[in-house]
């Protein structure tokens, strides 16, 4: 009897290998949302040398990925498993993978650039325009940077700045707090509030090097033309 037992366990665990084999593995990359250095300052991926990678909610082994940003998780089982990457200074990334009839599952991950999103939010720039010192984002060069920030427009109409310099971004020094189109959409939002308050006079003023104001100009002047056409059709 004990022994028909002990070979009724034998052939039980054969049985769970064969469902559940561990030769399984999960192989992949990591790449992390960086950004050119020349305008517009286009979002690229760069793969993550030491990107930190945990199997959820086990916190017994953690994975690194070697210098070109690959990471290999090995001796798994058929199963579902729930992933998370991180990196100091991009956001966090869970992903949830299931193996199982291939022996190798394989991953691209992106982690996304990492910023203050209220900061930089449209009901932020509301906030500043409340607060009435609404805050505009440029760019420009080191030799125009005293041009731009002793410029009579800002305390003219009340307006703070951060302006970032062409060439420390270039080399690497400095970088934008948030994506360029998020910084555009927040500027944007001040030139509608300047445009309702003052007309369209402060945008002569204003020093080159204001994010997204050649274009916002370009728009005012189409909107103008074609209220200038609509008047004309009226009057015939």
């Amino acid at each position: 009897m004990k022994t028909i037992r002990i070979m009724l366990a034998i052939l039980l665990s054969v049985g769970c290998s064969i469902q559940h084999p561990i030769n399984k593995k999960i192989v992949g990359r990591v790449y992390g949302e960086d950004f050119e250095r020349t305008f517009p300052y286009k979002s690229i991926p760069v793969p993550l040398a030491g990107a930190y990678i945990q199997i959820i909610p086990s916190n017994k082994t953690s994975y690194l990925t070697d210098s070109l940003g690959y990471f290999k998780i090995e001796n798994l089982t058929k199963k579902k498993y729930h992933l998370r990457f991180s990196f100091v200074g991009l956001e966090s990334r869970d992903t949830t993978i299931v193996l199982r009839v291939h022996s190798t599952d394989s991953l691209n991950i992106l982690l996304p650039f990492s910023y203050n999103k209220e900061a930089y939010s449209l009901q932020q720039a509301q906030k500043e325009i409340r607060s009435g010192h609404p805050l505009l984002f440029g760019i420009t060069e080191t030799i125009q940077l005293d041009q731009f920030t002793t410029a009579v427009f800002w305390r003219k109409y009340k307006v703070n700045f951060v302006v970032y310099e062409k060439e420390l971004i270039q080399k690497g020094v400095q970088n934008l707090d948030a994506p360029l189109d998020i910084l555009l959409r927040f500027n944007e939002e001040i030139f509608n509030y300047l445009d309702q308050t003052f007309g369209e006079e402060w945008q002569k003023e204003a020093p080159a090097g204001i994010l997204g104001l050649e274009d916002w100009g370009k728009r005012t002047d189409s909107r103008e033309n074609q209220r200038k056409i609509k008047e004309k059709i009226l009057q015939n």
